[in-house]
């Protein structure tokens, strides 16, 4: 498992390109997993709500939220 730390966040009232591009690392570290999980629990949907909770929630993400009209 790889663990990205990122630097502080920029001011409110630092410049549009300091606050809206992404953090710079400060430090990764590397971390091997190992053990038995179980196969029926292994899958991505857990991820992928966790993102649409997320993405529900935040409003830097609603771009890629989904919107709820059906589509033609």
């Amino acid at each position: 498992m790889i663990t990205k730390h990122y630097g502080g966040t920029a001011a409110a009232d630092a410049p549009a390109n300091a606050r809206y591009s992404p953090a710079k690392i400060s430090s990764v570290i590397r971390e091997e997993i190992t053990g038995s999980p179980d196969e029926r629990h292994i899958s991505t949907s857990y991820v992928e709500r966790q993102n649409l909770s997320m993405r529900m929630g935040m409003r830097r993400f609603t771009r890629l939220t989904k919107t709820g009209f059906p589509r033609s």
